[in-house]
């Protein structure tokens, strides 16, 4: 049976309180033409400021949708307001022939989820891939020699070093670890060249926990042979290698009935990043989809918060696996507006379990924390949230969408999701009558 979803399921899909009142005034049928709904899709063509229609179309299998409009919104104001308009009107829209745009764009997708098995073995010419392989070795380690020798630099200048204030310093080493193959590091220290105009108060002690790391993690190339293979996993990934798909695909999944906890989406320059987190029913386990999308190009597939689908997953390699793949997708999401499954109301296990993971993987970015029956509150111009025992937690989140924590929990306590950085929780979901809102 094909998907459905409701107007609620909808509002779910964005944050963006200006997206959604503008979706909604324009999910009209006369504000459409060549409208139409088959077992697999739906589509519609919605007129904008331009000569040609905006063409829109939402995959019913998993709500995943592509617009030909030129937003770097996602889901922009037409298709919300498509999804809205087959949510409210389904009856208005006719079983016809799909339309060529909308079978190509099928098919695509089709494609591009068949990749997700394994590809027929190839003949490798082993020699040629060592030699490749212990060319970016001999690279990657003398700039992490270089590298070293830098944050010793910065050691012996202390944090008073006022090259530290400018961006032009962390761009300089950044530019000389991409040319060491080095990506990860690279996007690290490009981060680090903003902290001490972000208005924070503790900029310094952010810096040097960044620093530590970075130290750590060179420390730890440099000896990698000596470790164990899975913290091995975690320092070339987080330098920059990758993972073949076929590699990850011959490794065991895990199935399960996964609820989405979270969407989250970050935007650098023309790069989008999201973050999708998953918590398995039966398993326990937690598992982070992590993708990239460049310019106008949309994600594969849409995780609306408080749904839940039948999927296999395969964890990457780690010391703490939090990534994975999605490897085969079995159903359709429905609503699971209540259940908690994951949450805890005990923040002193939380917290061990934090210093458990980071014993395994020092440098874990985020770590996903739901927690029930939170109270949020102001206190001098700083965000928190506080249990019935009266342990509290900072958060992380814009002034502007504050209001929209507030106004859910109307003083009362509320189950949230978000992830913590060590320092601060950044709030991503809130839960009130019934709906997963998103931040």
């Amino acid at each position: 049976m094909a998907a459905t979803w409701s107007e609620a399921q909808v509002l779910a899909l964005t944050n963006d309180s200006a997206t959604l009142q503008n979706g909604k005034k324009l999910a009209i049928v006369s504000k459409w033409s060549n409208f139409g709904a088959n077992d697999d899709a739906v589509w519609g063509e919605c007129q904008g400021s331009g000569k040609d229609p905006y063409r829109v179309c939402i995959d019913r299998s998993d709500m995943g949708y592509k617009c030909n409009c030129p937003s770097h919104k996602f889901p922009c104001k037409h298709t919300i307001a498509l999804f809205l308009l087959f949510a409210n009107r389904a009856d208005s829209f006719s079983a016809q022939s799909s339309p060529n745009w909308l079978t190509t764009w099928l098919d695509g997708r089709q494609k591009r989820r068949d990749k997700t098995e394994p590809s027929p073995e190839k003949t490798v010419d082993v020699d040629a891939q060592a030699k490749r392989q212990a060319a970016r070795e001999d690279k990657t380690r003398a700039g992490m020699n270089e590298f070293r020798r830098w944050l010793w630099d910065i050691a012996r200048h202390g944090l008073a070093d006022d090259r530290l204030k400018t961006y032009e310093f962390w761009d300089r080493m950044a530019a000389r670890m991409v040319d060491a193959q080095a990506s990860g590091i690279a996007r690290r220290l490009r981060g680090l060249g903003g902290l001490p105009f972000q208005r924070q108060s503790d900029w310094a002690v952010r810096m040097l926990d960044e620093i530590s790391q970075l130290y750590l993690l060179s420390e730890g190339y440099s000896r990698i042979d000596s470790l164990p293979i899975d913290t091995q996993h975690d320092i070339r990934n987080l330098i920059g290698w990758t993972y073949k798909q076929d590699d990850l695909l011959s490794l065991p999944a895990v199935r399960d009935q996964w609820l989405v906890l979270s969407q989250y989406v970050e935007n650098e320059e023309r790069l989008k990043m999201r973050r999708v987190w998953l918590h398995g029913k039966r398993t326990g386990r937690t598992a982070m989809l992590l993708d990239f999308a460049h310019g106008s190009i949309s994600f594969e597939g849409n995780f609306p918060a408080g749904h839940a689908f039948d999927a296999e997953v395969i964890y990457y390699p780690s010391a703490y696996p939090q990534r994975a793949l999605l490897k085969t997708q079995y159903s359709g999401m429905t609503a699971a507006h209540d259940d908690f499954t994951g949450f805890s109301r005990d923040l002193d296990a939380i917290f061990e379990g934090y210093t458990d993971a980071l014993a395994k993987h020092p440098w874990l970015a985020q770590f996903p924390i739901g927690l029930h029956a939170m109270l949020p509150f102001e206190a001098d111009g700083h965000f928190y949230v506080r249990d019935a025992e009266g342990h509290t937690l900072p958060i992380a989140i814009a002034s502007d969408q504050w209001w929209m924590v507030m106004a859910a929990s109307g003083g009362h306590p509320l189950p949230i999701f978000g992830e913590w950085d060590g320092f601060e929780l950044h709030l991503r979901t809130v839960h009130t009558d019934g709906r997963y809102f998103s931040l």
